[in-house]
């Protein structure tokens, strides 16, 4: 039996003394790994490849039954690529690329499964032999009532954690659980955001940053499903479309040769989210789409107060903000054996819901050691149980990762023999390659700040900007309707228009015809908005009051430009003047007021006054809600 095995014990606490002689019977060992997700077994297998000869080290988990189960898709970037395949070898990293367990992609980088990722460690890990050079210890969950400190106890001074045992190597310990004490030069808390270990030392002392803004939306939902048949992970990504700046919009991209799907992305509209999901934003909730093996993933906000029986309907219906309709039909459930507790566990976790909590850990570490300091240890606080940051920005498992790569380079700085030029002690090398690990962490956690700060403030920008947009759109949306209506019958007449027309008409016609229809695919997505909510996908992008005050500009133009038709309207007769009078009949209240000025003596000293006279926004709204014009309106035009 690797670890001193002994049964729960109400005696008193033992003096140091006699602490410092049960010690010497307690097994060390080199690094201590508390977890055993990807940041634990990475950061034990750089300390398998940097201990001495007949140094051990330890994995501690309570849940190795669950290893593997996870499908959600992890992004992994070069740097981060190129460490793992350090730490497990080429050949294993070539075998999963070749199963596509790991997909790679030439813009992004690679993708693969949180469970792959383990089980690509766990092989790894498995190369060395069990029992020599390292222990796997199966220890018992901690209740949801129960003392953290009556599961785990930590002995700075003496260097020695204490759990409850279920299992060495696969054995199960007789009598379990039974207290299992090892002694650790590193102690590495890889036990995620729940902080199990700095809450036993009493240590856990969770502080946000100061610059951080609050989410606008902390309840999230990650799912997955299996890839239709016959397709690949980058067939998926070839396929996605990525949501513009100001939100997913309904668009056609051509077809792909290899790939038997359409490309019509089709988002359901902001009407549809709130209707159906009680979605309260007038942008749309973020979303992320990834695809690796047969797995495609989605992680995207969701409403607060959505039921979990509800999230995975969501999640598909999020999906069709990036991915082709044909597609997501083909989906299918990913298979689970809910015969055993394995497939139970995968099946509860192919749609997860959860609420976003941004907390750090005000420590990166901590040097342990005995009365007389002879010997230090260091307790390593790594992944989520540093800091916990925002899974939107890609920074999740990557920054773990980027911590065992930092917990990497002290090994080998303490582990190189010293030069003869080195006049430092042990000690003092130690305590230098301490700092440099505090000073790397440090600097990725900055920029790791960084950029989340940077993520939610443009999130809540964009938020506030479609509430803004929302408000001017519902103030000017009849108004908007009627030019609408205006610009269809400028088209209407524009494709009646004889051929032989007289070129004064046409001239004013053609302009009108242009600079309307101009404006309307300028502004496509307020005209969107004219055929009801239940068109619109977001109101990022809908620039009601750019809008209002363009369509102000071409009609000072127009009217400017022709301040009196009513000379050219005597010399018509026959179709041209039949024509006019169809067209001006036939149009809506908005047009003939247009037209009115037009056709019935607006004298050219009075044009630049009369210009805004007339037009569907009144002089007084834009004064109070939008923008101005150079000179203010002496009446209000046509009040919607």
């Amino acid at each position: 039996m690797q670890g001193r095995i002994e049964p729960p014990s109400k005696k008193p606490e033992p003096s140091s003394k006699e602490k410092l002689k049960s010690a010497e019977k307690i097994p060390s060992y080199h690094t201590v790994a508390v977890g055993s997700g990807p940041v634990g077994l990475l950061s034990a297998l750089s300390a398998l490849q940097h201990r001495k000869p007949g140094e051990k080290v330890a994995v501690l988990a309570d849940r190795r039954e669950e290893l593997g189960v996870r499908q959600q898709v992890l992004w992994i970037q070069e740097d981060v690529f190129q460490f793992i395949k350090k730490m497990v070898g080429e050949d294993l990293i070539n075998r999963f690329m070749d199963e596509l367990a790991i997909t790679e992609d030439e813009e992004d980088g690679y993708y693969l499964t949180t469970g792959d990722f383990e089980r690509l460690l766990y092989i790894a890990l498995s190369e060395y032999t069990q029992g020599e050079d390292y222990d796997f210890i199966d220890v018992q969950k901690i209740a949801p009532k129960q003392k953290i400190t009556d599961a785990i106890q930590i002995n700075k001074e003496q260097q020695v954690i204490s759990v409850q045992g279920l299992a060495i190597n696969g054995v199960p310990i007789e009598g379990a659980p039974k207290t299992c004490s090892l002694n650790f030069k590193n102690l590495v808390a890889a036990d995620g955001a729940r902080r199990t270990l700095a809450k036993a030392m009493g240590e856990e002392d969770v502080i946000f940053d100061e610059t951080q803004r609050p989410l606008h939306h902390t309840k999230h939902v990650v799912a997955t499903f299996r890839l239709p048949e016959g397709t690949t992970p980058q067939s998926c990504s070839k396929l996605k479309v990525y949501p513009g700046a100001t939100g997913a919009e309904t668009v056609s991209m051509p077809t792909l040769e290899d790939i038997p799907f359409s490309r019509d992305i089709t988002p359901c509209s902001l009407a549809q989210l709130k209707t159906d999901f009680g979605w309260k934003g007038h942008t749309r909730p973020h979303s992320q789409i990834y695809a690796t093996r047969d797995v495609v993933y989605i992680g995207a906000e969701m409403p607060a107060d959505l039921p979990k029986e509800k999230a995975r309907e969501y999640a598909i219906r999020m999906m069709h903000d990036q991915l082709p309709q044909d597609f997501i039909d083909k989906m299918t459930e990913i298979p689970c054996d809910l015969n055993t507790a394995y497939g139970r566990k995968m099946e509860q976790l192919k749609v997860s819901v959860f609420d976003i909590e941004l907390g750090e850990l005000n420590k990166t570490l901590q040097v342990c050691a005995n009365e007389d300091e002879d010997q230090l240890g260091v307790i390593f606080y790594m992944g989520d149980a540093k800091k916990n940051p925002l899974y939107t920005t890609g920074t999740g498992v990557q920054t773990g990762v980027r911590e065992v790569m930092g917990f990497d380079t002290y090994l080998d700085s303490v582990s190189t023999p010293k030069l003869d030029s080195d006049k430092r002690t042990d000690k003092q090398r130690l305590r230098d390659a301490l700092e440099s690990y505090h000073v790397h962490t440090q600097e990725l956690l900055g920029d790791i700040r960084t950029k989340q700060d940077g993520w939610i403030e443009g999130r809540v920008k964009k938020e506030k900007e479609a509430e803004k947009n929302f408000k001017v759109f519902t103030r000017y949306k009849k108004s908007i309707a009627e030019l609408n209506s205006l610009i269809l019958k400028v088209n209407e007449a524009f494709a009646k228009l004889p051929n032989d027309e007289i070129p004064e008409i046409p001239e004013f016609f053609d302009q009108a015809h242009t600079k309307l229809n101009d404006l309307k695919n300028k502004y496509k997505k307020v005209f969107l908005c004219c055929k009801g909510e239940a068109h619109i996908s977001s109101y990022n992008g809908v620039n009601v009051e750019d809008m209002i005050k363009e369509f102000k500009v071409i009609e000072e133009e127009i009217l400017t430009t022709y301040p009196s038709l009513e000379s050219v309207t005597e010399s018509l007769s026959g179709t041209p003047k039949e024509f006019a009078a169809t067209w001006y009949n036939d149009i809506s209240e908005a047009s003939k007021q247009f037209l009115l000025d037009c056709y019935h003596g607006v004298s050219k000293s009075s044009a630049t006054t009369s210009a805004v006279k007339v037009g569907l926004f009144s002089g007084s709204q834009l004064s109070e809600q939008g923008p101005k014009l150079n000179h203010e309106p002496k009446i209000d035009g046509l009040t919607m």
